[in-house]
């Protein structure tokens, strides 16, 4: 011989059959010992294969290559011949691999990884792209780089991905034109449609509807719609649609409408609303209106206006613009700004610069602003009332500017700056008795203060 020669270096030769033999030549030897196609290929029949440069068959019956390439198929079923459908590799690219056992399956495009498991006419690759991995059952119809691993029958699925790029481990579907970057892990019937970007994993019937998402489930019905959320969930129905949202809770029936919004811990309850959150408690809803916070509580609700809060407490609502509820039950501020209600029960403000601090039923109402109700029960500021106070007492009504009103139980101011106290006691009235003015300028007391001469009340005015 001219020389040993690499298997490669070999020169090409055509009408290659099942009965030729390839020389096995050992160095330094003269014996030569051969080997027929026939015992590499296994039980191949003549006049089934085309193109087969390149290509290496172990065992199956009827194997289909209708192109040339460096194809490998192991094992196989029955095809179609010709590269004409019910082939078990029909029309394959260079590169490609196969090791199936099951019929009517088709893998096109270049370096392609095929192993199927399964019994399933709809499993296989049939991505002219190339550069595609199935291990288990599923398909891929489209794209490049693409792979699915172990999915279950037709439950995995790569489909109209003109970017490819995706991954699908276990159940699940990636679905969408112009889709790359995508990946859906232990999902059952688990969808990322359109978009790129955006992993799913886990839960039932959850659909991913955008791009740059990311999706944790544990159960089942939920939704995401929008680019760049992030939903990690053990609860039903949680649904997501927008842009730049965050929803982690392990609570079901949670949706989030708007973007920029999160969703953060508690149970329940749900955000239609921009750059707003709620964060543990039970059962808060943000309803309406931008930029909104509700903390703990339960049942507390924001509508309308911007920038309002409600810190814990039960059934408080805030309808307001740039107001807080802090704690209580069932405290209102309706279509007010800059006011705040901290405590108390069914107290309610619709006035702007004003506050309640705690008691029971206390209300300002009437357009009146800078007004404040501290304690008491069933108090009222109202009509256009600026400036005015009642602290503490119970029914009683400030309707004058400047006014205030100190305890007692149904008292009415009836004119501006007026000051009402129903009963007042002087605690000091010993050190308070002076024979005159001039005896009680010296005792300390200064124009317009009130002092007594043996019990008889007088006011210092000289």
């Amino acid at each position: 011989m001219a020389g040993n020669k690499k298997i490669f270096e070999l020169p090409l030769r055509t009408g290659v059959t099942i009965d030729d033999r390839l020389a096995i030549v050992d160095s330094g030897n003269t014996l030569t010992s051969s080997v027929k196609v026939s015992d590499l290929r296994g039980d191949i029949g003549v006049n089934t294969l085309e193109g087969l440069t390149g290509d290496i068959v172990f065992s199956g019956t009827n194997i289909d290559i209708s192109t040339n390439g460096q194809t490998i198929v192991l094992s196989g079923s029955t095809g179609g011949g010709g590269g004409t459908g019910g082939g078990l590799v029909e029309a394959p690219g260079t590169n490609s691999y196969k090791s199936v056992n099951i019929p009517d399956v088709d893998v096109v495009g270049d370096n392609t990884f095929y192993i199927g498991n399964n019994v399933n006419t709809n499993d296989g690759i049939t991505s002219t792209d190339g550069s595609n991995i199935l291990i288990g059952n599923g398909r891929i119809l489209s794209g490049a780089n693409n792979a699915i691993f172990g999915g279950t029958n037709v439950g995995a699925q790569i489909n109209d991905s003109a970017y490819g790029g995706n991954v699908v481990i276990q159940n699940g579907n990636v679905v969408g034109s112009g889709f790359r970057g995508g990946g859906v892990f232990q999902s059952h019937d688990g969808s990322i449609n359109g978009g790129q970007g955006s992993i799913l994993t886990g839960g039932y019937f959850v659909d991913l509807n955008g791009d740059w998402s990311f999706v944790a489930s544990n159960n089942a019905n939920t939704d995401v719609n929008g680019g760049n959320n992030v939903s990690i969930s053990n609860g039903l129905n949680c649904d997501i649609t927008g842009n730049y949202n965050v929803s982690l809770s392990s609570s079901p029936d949670i949706d989030i409408t708007g973007s920029h919004s999160a969703k953060i811990c508690g149970n329940g309850g749900s955000i239609i609303a921009d750059y707003s959150g709620t964060f543990v408690g039970n059962n808060n809803t943000i309803t309406g209106g931008d930029i909104a916070t509700i903390l703990g509580g339960t049942n507390n609700t924001i509508s309308n206006g911007t920038n309002n809060a409600i810190l814990g407490g039960l059934e408080n609502t805030n309808s307001s613009s740039r107001g807080v509820v802090i704690g209580g039950n069932n405290n209102d501020l309706v279509g007010s700004f800059n006011s705040a209600i901290l405590a108390g029960k069914s107290n309610s403000i619709d006035n702007g610069d004003c506050a309640i601090i705690a008691g029971q039923g206390n209300d300002i109402t009437g357009g009146g602003d800078f007004g404040v109700i501290v304690g008491g029960r069933s108090n009222t500021l109202q009509n256009f009332t600026n400036n005015s106070v009642i602290v503490g007492g119970q029914a009683n009504i400030n309707d004058e500017a400047d006014s205030v009103i100190l305890g007692g139980s149904g008292l009415t101011t009836s004119y501006p700056s007026e000051v009402l106290v129903p009963n007042l006691t002087i605690a000091n009235y010993a050190a308070l008795n002076f024979a005159d003015d001039t005896a009680a300028q010296l005792g300390g007391i200064v124009l317009g203060q009130v002092y007594h001469n043996n019990g008889d009340l007088r006011i210092r005015i000289t």
